[in-house]
């Protein structure tokens, strides 16, 4: 599991009480645009996301997510999102030296709630290819740790990703979205190994070196299996596959031996005729130990399906899988609208959470100048009590902070039930931060050092 990055302690935006951050989010994906114009996109120079900045100063906050299926710049601003959304826009026509009537029909735009709801949907699968899959989840995950990194990423874009990393995990925890194989490669992977145990204890031989056979390849690496043989008939092929080091490459003669040493057997070739035959495998059939799995996912078909009748062995075919794969697609389908429920949950979180942003800054200020009083009068105290050892010094430390966290409970309370107020008190939010500011004779225009970590 990726572990992500300490939340950012950037709380000096925004800067109003009440003034609630709005996100915006503009790309592309395989839904929307052709993979030329996504390559297009890809080939912008990294220097130009890390300092998108000064090109869109309404903006205060960004990230990008980017895979080979899309494209997407998320953004936070405490202005007008139509105003951010112009800048980014000039930003990308700028970049790409093309007119706007070009690329402006392939973007997807979304505000708000909306642009939570889509990263959201990305996390949990419902967005992808492949609907379900896992992998975007840790992509999403890599863009927010390269934020943080490169300082494009505060709290209001830190709390959008964990939002949306976390309604992905719990989507593949609560829901069955991320259960049953979906693709062919996975699925042939699943069947064997449900007939053979655990692909990693198996002897393998994948048989071809086309794109089905590098997929299946890929899988199998993904679970560890270690004894694997590629089996072609140009061996630089299928040496080019071999993606550990215990794994081997041989030439198609070698075929009948290296079938006779395997557990697993998938055949994925373009051969016109069948590359198995019953007259290659009769002679292993008579051991009673001899169980061996065929999985073709050739077509035309590489193994004879009279070899069925031979005594330990098991062949499965492509109509066999598709079987399995409908019932693996039908299952995540069903699941939908139950990822769509959790996601409307964490969206109302997301929500909250929001509006807990635009007090921070007030709750922050306050307690910080409480901090510094505190630590003024104990310094004066420490002056006037002359020479006292270190236990003294501790009782009193201890005592006014109690002091100045029980003095600033109630206040700081009522200061955050001011995020919970609905846009009909909007008004009210902010006179009543004025009073606050006015009673405790904080700065008009809050400013909070960016690493001002109190709690809230």
């Amino acid at each position: 599991m990726t572990r992500l990055p300490v939340q950012p302690t950037t709380l000096d935006r925004p800067a109003r009480v009440g003034d609630v951050p709005d996100v915006l989010c503009v790309g592309v994906s395989y839904r929307t645009a052709p993979v030329e114009f996504r390559e297009r996109l890809s080939a912008l120079e990294s220097d130009w996301v890390a300092q998108l900045g000064p090109a869109c100063p309404s903006i205060t906050e960004w990230a990008l997510v980017t895979t080979c299926n899309r494209w997407e710049l998320y953004a936070a601003t405490t202005h007008s999102v139509e105003e951010a959304l112009g800048e980014v826009q000039a930003a990308l026509q700028a970049a790409l030296d093309a007119p706007a009537g070009e690329y402006a029909p392939r973007l997807f735009r979304y505000t708000g709630r909306d642009a939570a709801r889509h990263l959201c949907q990305v996390a949990a699968g419902l967005d992808s290819l492949i609907l379900g899959e896992a992998q975007i989840q840790g992509q999403i995950g890599s863009a927010y740790t390269t934020g943080v990194a490169q300082g494009t990423v505060g709290p209001v874009l830190s709390l959008l990703m964990r939002t949306a990393i976390r309604a992905g995990r719990r989507a593949r925890h609560e829901t069955p979205i991320g259960t049953r194989a979906v693709t062919m490669s996975s699925v042939a992977l699943a069947a064997a190994e449900a007939y053979a145990g655990s692909l990693a204890d198996r002897r393998i031989v994948v048989v071809g070196a086309g794109e089905m056979a590098r997929l299946a390849l890929k899988v199998l690496h993904s679970r560890q299996a270690r004894q694997v043989t590629v089996v072609n008939r140009t061996v630089a092929r299928a040496q080019a596959l071999l993606a550990d080091p215990g794994w081997q490459a041989l030439a198609l003669d070698q075929l009948p031996t290296a079938v006779a040493q395997a557990d697993i057997v998938f055949c994925a070739t373009r051969a016109p005729g069948f590359v198995i035959s019953p007259e290659l495998l009769t002679h292993l059939s008579d051991a009673a130990t001899c169980v061996k799995v065929l999985v073709d996912l050739a077509l035309p078909r590489d193994v004879d399906p009279a070899i069925r009748h031979l005594p330990g062995m098991i062949l499965i075919d492509l109509d066999d899988l598709q079987e399995q794969l409908d019932q693996g697609l039908a299952a995540r389908r069903r699941s939908v609208p139950a990822v769509e429920s959790l996601i409307d949950a964490v969206l109302d979180e997301w929500e909250q959470a929001m509006r807990d942003l635009s007090i921070r800054p007030l709750v922050v200020e306050l307690r910080l100048k409480a901090e510094q009083i505190r630590r003024q009068e104990m310094a004066r105290t420490l002056r006037f009590l002359g020479d006292v050892d270190d236990s003294t010094r501790t009782q009193l430390d201890h005592l006014t902070r109690a002091l100045v966290n029980k003095l600033l409970h109630e206040p700081t309370m009522h200061i955050k039930a001011l995020a919970h107020a609905g846009p009909a008190e909007a008004g009210q939010v902010d006179e009543q931060a004025a009073t606050i500011r006015a009673l405790f004779g904080l700065e008009t225009e809050p400013h909070v050092p960016h690493d001002a970590t109190p709690a809230l």
